[in-house]
């Protein structure tokens, strides 16, 4: 079935309440918020270590699965991998820090940019993605049963084919799921037949 390529609408009343959880933050550029860090290939948590370290206020979302050994292929290991990959967040007010030491960081390529400024997601979507942090380290059993907080990948043709993301909400046979666009996350609702399991 193909995705659907117009945002979503809240599923329920509950989550209608707390709309913009997952839309860009609106709030004054004098506060400190969540920047978006583009990395270098397979290099999100040397990027997310060194950042640390030089004492910024980082946040990886990280899922849990299982992949087969490269040797052994009747071998399995579970693994952590990252939710969105090449991909972190960051405490950073960017009116009042300089960009340059972050940018120097190794293993970061650069901020996520909005135009000349730094590409920022709301408190409010970052803490629905640390919220459910308890649940991305669950494994999805091999038929998966989607909840909050799967890690799941859209497939099955449309705009979104391809895209990494983590399911929001379900209802009946849809689900909402927030997907990385440009430094911002954005919710889509889709068919539960377009997501396929994160490896």
């Amino acid at each position: 079935m193909p995705l659907d390529a117009t945002p979503a609408t809240r599923l329920d009343a509950a989550q209608h309440d707390s709309a913009d959880s997952l839309a860009t933050s609106r709030m004054p550029c004098h506060s400190i918020r969540w920047a978006c860090i583009y990395t270098h290939p397979q290099a999100e948590r040397w990027a997310n270590t060194n950042l640390q370290r030089s004492g910024y206020a980082t946040y990886l979302p990280l899922y849990l699965t299982r992949v087969r050994d490269n040797a052994i292929r009747s071998l399995w290991h579970t693994v952590e991998r990252p939710l969105f990959a090449r991909y972190l967040f960051l405490r950073f007010n960017h009116t009042a820090t300089s960009w340059s030491p972050i940018r120097a960081t190794p293993g970061v390529v650069d901020l996520v940019r909005s135009g000349t400024d730094p590409a920022y997601a709301s408190d409010a979507a970052i803490s629905t993605l640390q919220a459910l942090d308890h649940v991305r380290r669950t494994l999805t059993p091999p038929t998966p049963l989607w909840r909050p907080g799967a890690a799941c990948r859209l497939a099955g043709g449309g705009a979104f084919d391809g895209h990494d993301a983590v399911v929001t909400a379900v209802h009946a046979d849809r689900a909402l799921v927030a997907l990385l666009m440009l430094g911002h996350l954005r919710e889509v609702q889709v068919s539960l037949d377009c997501l396929v399991v994160r490896e």
